[in-house]
């Protein structure tokens, strides 16, 4: 429900039935990010997902069927084509409560400089993020570095924290950053 209500909000400007490149980023083995846009207005193409995981490639790749699906996203942020819809989930251990107790691990913004590389490359018409709240909560300077960083790609961006259990009846207890992100000169 989380995912599909971030793709309502980035096709909002769509016509029904028009046809969406969706790419993805830290997929995980069912992509349910990039899943959510089976429920919006819009007829989606997988075109491409990064995933670094053998086991969780192989799921994804049979599950979702994506165009191509790269080996990681540093290879996805140098090759990816254009796509109309960028979905981004990167790993939330290094700043969860339940991972490593919110210290900020380097990669973390690693991982938001690929993002970001893969937005000027695929130049989507909407971006959609979600992390864990303790990015905000542990590690403030991060975050706000983060924030800086996407406002810097020409998106306008809409950014809430949700509770995921309450919000979307999602079974666990977690709350999450979204941010969704459309691009300024769009159509």
């Amino acid at each position: 429900r989380l995912a599909a209500h971030c793709a309502q909000i980035a096709t909002e400007s769509a016509s029904p039935g028009e046809e969406w490149r969706v790419g993805s980023l830290f997929s995980g083995t069912f992509d349910a990010l990039a899943e959510g846009f089976r429920a919006s207005k819009v007829t989606t193409r997988r075109t491409f997902a990064a995933e670094s995981d053998e086991l969780r490639a192989e799921v994804l790749s049979a599950a979702c069927a994506p165009e191509v699906l790269y080996p990681s996203v540093e290879h996805a942020a140098r090759a990816c084509p254009p796509v109309d819809a960028l979905v981004a989930s990167p790993p939330c251990k290094h700043v969860s409560r339940a991972g490593k107790g919110g210290r900020c691990h380097p990669s973390v913004m690693q991982h938001v400089r690929l993002i970001c590389d893969t937005v000027r490359r695929a130049r989507p018409r909407a971006v959609i993020i979600e992390q864990s709240d303790g990015l905000r909560t542990h590690r403030p300077a991060e975050y706000s570095q983060m924030c800086a960083m996407l406002d810097e790609l020409g998106y306008v961006w809409h950014h809430t924290c949700v509770e995921a259990h309450a919000d979307y009846r999602v079974p666990h207890r977690r709350k999450r950053l979204l941010w969704v992100g459309l691009r300024v000169d769009a159509p």
